[in-house]
Parts: C-alpha cells; structure tokens; sequence
C-alpha cells in the first residue's frame, strides 16, 4: 500500500483538494471542433508542472508494480500474441485513460489535472471538452445516446450528449475511479484493486462485487458477450476475465505494440481497450502512443479458471 500513498503525496502538492460543490450546468463548455489541433488552447491553465510530478511518482511506483505483477504472472495462462488486423495513427499527447468505439466514432478521455479533456473523434467530426482544472478524467463508457466519464479522487461521474460532449448532470460514489465499461445491466467499474464493481445504471449504486485472486491494479475495462477484458496498472498485458466467477481465461502480450510506439515520451504505459463490433476485434493502444492497433479476439475456453 506504501506505494499507492507516495503516489497520493506526489500528487497531493500541486492538485487541489478541495471539495466540488459546482453544479453540472455551471461548468465550462470547452469544446474545440478539431481533435487533432493538440495545441489549441483552452480556457483554463496547463501547466506542465502536474504532469512532471505525476510521472515521477509513477516512476517511483513503477518498480513496485511490475515486481507484483511478476510474482503473480506465474498462475495467468501463457500470453498470447496479439494478432493485428489494422494500425492507425494516434495522438502521441494524450495520456490515454478510457477508450470507447461506437460505430465509426472514437471516445477517449485523456488524464492528468489541469490537462483533463473528453475527445470525439469521427471521420466527419471531431469534438473535444476539457474539464475543470480540478478533475482528473478517468474511464468512459458509452450506452444510448449518453457517455459516462469517471474521475479519479473527485468521486464524481459526469454524464454527456455523446453527440455533442455537452454535460447533461453527474452522479457522485465513494472512492477512487479507474475503469468503467458496462453490461446489459449494470455499470462495471474498477478503482486499481482486485475487485469490479457492478453498479445500477440509473443510480449508479453498487450492486455487487467481482474479486479477482493475486490480480490487483485492475485499470481500463471492456466487456464482450460475458467476458470483461482488463487493463493492469503497468502491465503490458490486457486480460480476459470471466465476469460471473472472476477466472482469468487468457491474456495478450502487448509488449511490442507498445515498442512500436514508443514516442520522445518514455512513460508510455499500455491502457486502452475499444471493442470493434463491426470487425470483431480489439483497439488498443496507451498513454503517449503514437498508434493504436486492432487485433483479433482470440478464441477462450472457459473451463479455464487461473
């Protein structure tokens, strides 16, 4: 736990803390129409000094997690290689946190304070909406016509036009925000321990809880037909899980994606995963990558149960 607290006191010093009170309708509407000028500015600050601090304390976490995701990769399956069916460009500047494709459209959400922005990206249209200074955007997921965008410590789920990124209103939970994705009944949300949350759809409640065994820093998620496919906090694997019984079926090493898209940005930690309804694959991509890539989903076997 001691590294989850350092990283807390490296952030804690620049980050502002203090309560969110502000009504949805009194937010700022920062939506530029072309995601791909990276460098238009926004209405509120950027400073580089909240990325730099975050960095450095993930460099100081990252040795921590690496070490326990190896003591605990002996009881996965065998990673699979992935098998890529496309690659595209991808912004090299966003610290990628949720990544959703519904039909020919791309939602992300890009992390960080001060830098926080929800992003459409279509052929025929790009939209961005950059959050308050004091939100840290976290995973997305989209159901109707509507996107929910988790933060990380402000306990606060924002609801959008998905259209539009306008903010329609917010919900409020207790604890951290790292992944979300949804089934057809429930939210399903992960906080970087070893347990997913289901959550009602219009309260946003916790319903029950999945716990994954020596599997912990469970970040971005995805669920297909069943399965629900993880991040792991620095892991260069993603993961299939089975979302009635928490066994881990199967998982792809991503480790030479990443390398393909290594960028002036070393920290290029993999966390990313779309589904492709109309090709049956997997996006995936990272925070600084400069690609994103689309791979066949493998076939499981679920009498696997690590």
């Amino acid at each position: 736990m001691y590294q989850w607290l350092l990283l807390i006191i490296f952030l804690n010093v620049s980050a502002s803390t203090s309560a969110d009170n502000v009504s949805i309708n009194s937010l700022p509407n920062f939506i530029l129409t072309d995601a791909y000028k990276i460098n238009a500015k926004p209405r509120i600050s950027q400073t580089s000094t909240e990325s730099l601090q975050y960095l450095s304390a993930v460099s100081t976490i990252s040795s921590v997690a690496t070490s326990s995701s190896q003591k605990t990769s002996a009881k996965f399956p065998v990673a699979l290689k992935p098998n890529v069916l496309a690659q595209e460009p991808y912004n090299q500047q966003w610290f990628t946190q949720g990544f959703f494709k519904d039909d020919e459209t791309f939602y992300i959400s890009s992390g960080l304070y001060n830098k926080s922005v929800l992003v459409y990206q279509s052929p025929h249209k790009n939209l961005r909406y950059f959050l308050p200074p004091q939100y840290f955007a976290e995973g997305l997921t989209v159901i109707d016509d509507k996107l929910f965008l988790l933060t990380w410590k402000e306990e606060t789920l924002f609801i959008f036009d998905k259209k539009t990124l306008t903010p329609i209103s917010k919900l409020t939970y207790k604890g951290e925000g790292w992944g979300l994705t949804h089934n057809e009944n429930s939210f399903i949300m992960s906080n970087g321990s070893n347990n997913i949350t289901f959550r009602d759809k219009n309260s946003f409640e916790v319903q029950h809880a999945l716990t994954i065994q020596n599997f912990d820093n469970i970040n971005e998620l995805e669920y297909i037909d069943g399965i629900i496919w993880a991040n792991r906090w620095y892991d260069e694997k993603i993961y299939a899980i089975d979302s009635k019984n928490g066994c881990i079926l199967a998982s792809i090493d991503l480790t030479n994606l990443r390398l393909d898209s290594i960028t002036s940005n070393d920290k290029n930690i993999t966390n990313g995963i779309a589904y492709d309804k109309e090709r049956d694959g997997l996006w995936v991509t990272g925070k600084y990558w400069n690609q994103r890539f689309l791979i066949a989903l493998p076939q499981l076997d679920k009498s696997v149960c690590m």
